[in-house]
């Protein structure tokens, strides 16, 4: 079976790295490194067909935030993405 791309907005800093160790945590992770971890994910711009925005607050109100809370988006903190991928990826298969 295929699976759909993923498409994901972000807002905020990363500052999660799943893949660095705890010691090393303080390592500044970017958007582009960040999504980079991930087969079939795809940074694009906040649209009706987006299909999560990644944040590292979900208390914020950013501009970016209340479109996707308008257009319902889900919102998701970038480590809940990291760690719930491989589910997020199971339910986009065709």
């Amino acid at each position: 079976m295929a699976t759909k791309l993923i498409t994901v907005e972000m807002t905020g800093d990363v500052n999660f790295d799943p893949f660095v160790s705890k010691k090393n945590r303080f390592h500044r992770v970017t958007k582009e490194r960040y999504i980079n971890y991930f087969d079939r994910v795809d940074h694009t711009t906040l649209t009706k067909n987006t299909n999560y925005l990644l944040t590292d607050d979900l208390n914020s109100n950013t501009t970016k935030m209340q479109k996707a809370k308008k257009l319902g988006i889900p919102i998701v903190t970038y480590a809940d993405f990291a760690i719930n991928y491989q589910t997020i990826l199971q339910l986009s298969i065709l």
